[in-house]
């Protein structure tokens, strides 16, 4: 299994705290910066509305589908 890293996001926001995935935290870093967090907020959003722990790419890629309809 690859490793994963905490994420944080503030308390409010998620119930549970995401575990980013090595891969995906890379993926995110191809992102522009100025648009990055705001990816990074999705992405978390998006797995906490479906009950994910880990995001992983697969997650990332779905969140960004899932958001830009």
């Amino acid at each position: 299994m690859a490793e994963a890293t905490l994420a944080s996001a503030p308390a409010d926001t998620l119930t549970t705290p995401e575990i980013w995935h090595v891969e995906a935290e890379a993926e995110l870093r191809k992102i522009p910066f100025f648009v990055r967090g705001k990816a990074r907020r999705n992405t978390e959003k998006f797995a906490a509305e479906r009950g994910l722990s880990e995001i992983t790419v697969e997650t990332l890629y779905d969140a960004k589908a899932h958001y830009s309809r």
